[in-house]
Order: structure tokens, then sequence, then C-alpha cells
């Protein structure tokens, strides 16, 4: 509604002709309405009545309820309007000479100032330039929390979700649906868990030129289209694939239940060999990553070529790999991340030939991180000198999970990185006879690692225990001259509750020292151990190198509770050198344990 109808003061019944003269004055003019309100103070009706008229129509204009598309742009010109209305409508007021009008005009002033703000407020989207208002959907989709840096296995979980807030927020007014349409970072991480194909082509329509993550579910369950007919929507618009992975697992229980109990086998064999079969001499220019899972194919299939089709793809910008439960047959590359998680499910226990991944990493030319992770499996070496020596690689991380002894020793003394300056070691629950009185401690594991990788600069040492009581002394730390930067994670920080530095133990020369903690371990009396351990490094740092280049103390939980320092360590530390972070829960995504 225009303003100068919205302003425009409503005959009254019986209205003499000298105040329908008045009316027919421009009153936005500050001049014509001054002298209108002093006339006003000799008419017969009141002003106030005509004030009640005045803000009966504006009122009209802005009537709450459901917003009429349509008159946008109208209603956000009435409210630009009105605030210049107001503005001329105060400069007015002050040549009113009575107080009474004054004080009437400026009570109608702030009753319309209320409206012309709400108004205002509703059309606030509208009044967004296109890219701000893009960069606000997104945010409300979720889509901008992970779309600069996509993780497949994590990311095709928030698919669903995603989808659906962009088709509700496409359906808020024509605005919003003509911004969504067009922001094709919207629709580039399609997955088959669409149900019909007209989606899927819809998604890759809307997606225009831009990289693509494609995740294919090869497992047959749940089979909204047939496997062969998405396959081959999906070739259409290889040449846009950024990442593509094979095996994304349905996130039903059913699902879930007919994989780990080898259901859907056959369906799983055809969909491999369609794959091999249509993917022939496939040409990949902008595939970044590439993520294989054969987690529920048999162990005597995995070797199978024909269910390793990338072999035959052409990926000249691929720099990134990550398989699940089968080790990567040889194939042209110059990757210079690899990933590989072992585990086995409740039918089998896979064995993890670590000759044939030897192999492969040997065929790595260019390979700069690598991160190897077992879970409830077995190793062997058959056929394997060992250590076996893989150059380049800077950084490295190497998990157990739920293993037994002998495998966990042959899979940390398998390889060696050479060249790596920082490295991750993780060891969880280890498999061991229950009636060992001796308890073996997992210090004999980090010590064989660590012989192999003196140069290391940075380590991040993370241990869960399956028992309390499993005796833990020190980290076996005193062998890595160049140690740097220090992480320790701890879930049972009582286990180190006897731990002393023996005397002549060498601490490096440490620049940070990062201590992370969990709920479990800042329950009563396990924090308070941890607490004391840290106080007692640093004071052995302080002994042997002095704090002066010590830069940095952080204490990283995920739990509430707030970890407390000794008064010991902030004798040691300057305040400005501690602090307190809180991080977000890992190991909540597929591909972690």
């Amino acid at each position: 509604m225009k303003i100068t109808k919205a302003f425009q003061l409503s005959p009254l019944e019986n209205r003499n002709a000298e105040v329908e003269d008045i009316i027919s004055a421009d009153l936005r003019d500050p001049s014509k309405l001054s002298d209108y309100l002093e006339s006003m103070t000799r008419m017969e009706h009141p002003l106030g009545a005509q004030c009640d008229a005045m803000l009966a129509e504006f009122s009209s204009s802005i009537q709450t309820g459901t917003v009429n598309q349509g008159d946008c742009a109208s209603n956000r010109t009435c409210a630009a309007n009105a605030r210049k209305f107001l503005l001329a409508l105060g400069e007015s007021v002050i040549k009113v000479k009575r107080p009474s009008v004054r004080k009437i005009v400026q009570d109608a002033i702030r009753a319309i100032e209320v409206q012309a703000e709400a108004l205002g407020a509703r059309y606030g989207f509208s009044l967004l330039p296109d890219d701000l208002l893009q960069d606000i959907l997104l945010l409300a989709t979720g889509k901008s929390e992970y779309n600069d840096t996509f993780q497949p296995g994590r990311d095709f979980t928030l698919e669903k979700p995603v989808m659906r807030a962009s088709l509700i927020l496409s359906h808020t007014c024509q605005r919003f649906r003509s911004i969504v349409l067009d922001s094709p970072q919207v629709w580039n991480a399609i997955s088959d868990q669409m149900k019909n194909p007209q989606m899927l082509e819809f998604c890759l329509t809307q997606s225009r030129g831009a990289p693509l993550d494609i995740g294919l579910n090869i497992y047959g369950y749940p089979n909204f289209i047939p496997f062969a007919e998405k396959f081959k929507i999906f070739l259409a618009s290889a040449n846009r694939w950024r990442s593509f992975t094979l095996g994304v697992i349905p996130r039903t229980k059913r699902a879930r239940e007919d994989q780990w109990l080898g259901g859907h086998w056959h369906a799983l064999c055809d969909n491999l060999l369609a794959i091999d079969r249509m993917s022939a001499q496939l040409h990949l220019p902008l595939l970044h990553h590439l993520d294989v899972g054969l987690s529920f194919v048999p162990p005597t299939e995995r070797s199978n070529p024909r269910f390793h089709s990338y072999t035959h793809w052409s990926m000249p910008s691929l720099t990134s790999i990550h398989f699940r439960n089968c080790v990567p047959m040889l194939f042209p590359n110059r990757i210079t991340h690899f990933s590989l998680l072992y585990h086995q499910n409740w039918m089998e226990k896979p064995c993890l030939h670590l000759r044939e991944l030897a192999n492969f990493l040997h065929s790595c030319g260019c390979l700069e991180d690598i991160e190897l992770r077992l879970a409830d499996s077995i190793v062997s070496i058959d056929g394997l000198s060992l250590p076996v020596v893989i150059p380049n690689v800077t950084r490295a991380s190497l998990s157990v999970r739920g293993c037994g002894i002998y495998e966990t020793f042959d899979f940390c003394r398998a390889f060696q990185f050479r060249d790596a300056i920082h490295l991750h070691l993780g060891f969880e629950y280890l498999n061991y006879d229950l009636r060992d009185v001796t308890k073996p401690d997992y210090e004999p594991f980090i010590s064989q690692v660590l012989a192999l990788h003196p140069q290391l600069t940075s380590l991040d040492l993370s241990l869960e225990f399956n028992r309390r009581g499993a005796p833990f002394k020190i980290p076996p730390i005193a062998q890595l001259h160049h140690l740097k930067e220090l992480t320790l994670e701890c879930t049972h920080w009582d286990v180190w509750e006897k731990s002393e530095f023996p005397y002549g133990y060498h601490v490096p020369p440490l620049v940070s020292l990062e201590v992370k903690t969990s709920p479990i371990g800042q329950r009563t009396g396990h924090w308070d151990v941890g607490a004391r351990w840290t106080e007692q490094l640093i004071s052995r740092l302080e002994s042997e190198h002095g704090l002066e280049r010590f830069a940095l103390l952080t204490i990283s939980t995920t739990g509430k509770m707030n970890p407390v320092l000794g008064r010991g360590i902030y004798e040691l530390l300057d305040a400005d050198k501690i602090r307190f972070v809180s991080r977000a829960e890992e190991r909540r995504y597929p591909h972690t344990f």
C-alpha cells in the first residue's frame, strides 16, 4: 500500500468543507502539515480523532498474518516511505506552538514508529543483497558447515536433511526459491539414497557446473532405483565428480543388520560387476578423492580384480584415497594422502596381509600423509622383511583397537616412515589373557614405533584401557630428541598414579603440551592423577631446559566438567601460557572406530 494512502486522513462524518480542503493538502510537506495542525485546533472534531483515523489506516496496510508475496515490493516501499514521513512529521511538530497539540502528535508518531519498524522487520530478508541472503540460506540448510571440506563418510549422512531443508526454504517465497535453486553448492553432494531417478536428475541439473561429491550404495538395500539405472545417471556427469564414494553405508537399522549378517551378497556382487562393466575406461578429470568400501564382501572375494574397477579409470587429479576392509590394487597414481580402515564384522575375522599393503604403498611415489587403522582383526607378515621403509611421508597415523598382543606388535613394527615429523599413535582396548597377572601395558608397542621414527617433532598419543590398573609409567619419549609438540589423551588417568620420572630420564625440549581428557577421565580421582602427572612433566622440563621457550599448555575436554589444575602448575607457568578448550565429540562418523 502506498504511503500516500496509508497516511491520508479519512473523511469523518459531518466534516465541514474547511477540514476537507485542508485534508486535500500534501501532508508530507512540513510547512503544510504545520498549517494543518494549527487549523485542527480550531475544528469541531478534536485532533485525537484525526490521529486515530490516521493510525487505523496505517495499521490496515500492515495487518499480521499470511504475507502476500506479490505485494512485497510495495510493502517494502511503504516501510521505507513511512520512515521518511515520520522524520518530516517530527520536524513539523517542532513548529506546533500549543503543547497539548504537540503531545498528541508526538504520541501518534511513536505509535506509527512501532508499526513501521514491524513492517520493516517483516520484509528484512527482502532488503538483503542476493549474495548475503544466499549465505544465510546455506547456513539455514546446514550445508555451509561442511561444503568447503567435504568428508564423504560423514557428509552423505547429512545429505537428506540438507535436501529437505533446501526444498522447504525454496517454497517460502519466490526470491528464496530463486536463490536456493540457483545455488549449485546446495545440490552438489548427491547419493543414491533418493527414491526416484527424477530427483537425482533434478539435483544434477541444479548443481549446474559445480564439482560434485557422488556417493553410491552398492549393498542392494534399500533398492529405491535399479542400480544400473542410477549409476548411468551418475555417469552422465562424470566430468564434474570431485569425490566418489563407492559403498555409502545405508543408515537404516535393517540395512545394517543385513550387512553384518552377510545378507544381499548376490545383489552386492551384481552391482560391483555392473560398475566394472559400465565404467570401463572412465575418465574423471576433476576427481580429487576416491573412497572405496568392501566391508561386506567375503575375504576370499576382496582381491577379485572386477571389484576394483578404479584400476581402469583415468584420474589425473586424484590426490586422496580412503579404503575400508580391503587393500587397494596397484594402479598409476600421484596421491598424497592414503587412509585405510580394516575391521571385522560379526561373521568373520579378516586378515590384513601387510605384504599387499606394503606393495601398494611402495607404488605411491608422492605419498605425504598416511593413516592406518586396525580394529578387531588379525594381520599377516608372511613374506615381509620388517620394517618396510616408506619414504617421503611426513605425517603418519597408526591406530589399533581390540586386537591381540601379537597382532598389535606386528602392526606397530611393520612400517618405518623415515621422513615423518608428525605421528599419531592410538591404542584402544588391547586383547590379552585376563588370567595374565602381569597386565602388559602399551609401552612396548609405543617404544617399538618411536624407535623407528627418531626425527619426530610432533607426537599425538591416545590411550584407552579396557580395565583399570594396567600399568603405564611414562610415555617413552626420551629417545625423541627433536620433539617439540606433545599431545596426550587418556581415558583412565588413574593408571598413571604411580608414574614417576626416574633419575636420568631425558625430557625433550617441548614447546607445547596438550592434555586431552574425557568425561570418563574427569571422574573423581582420575583427572587429579592427570593433573599431578602434567605438573611433574612441566617441572622436569623446567629443570632440564627451562621454560623460556615453552609456549602453551592446553587442557582439552569433551565433557561439561571443567578440569582443574593444581597450584603448582600456575607457579611454573604464567596464566597466559595455559588455556582450556572444549572440543566436539569424536569418533561418531563411519570412517572412525
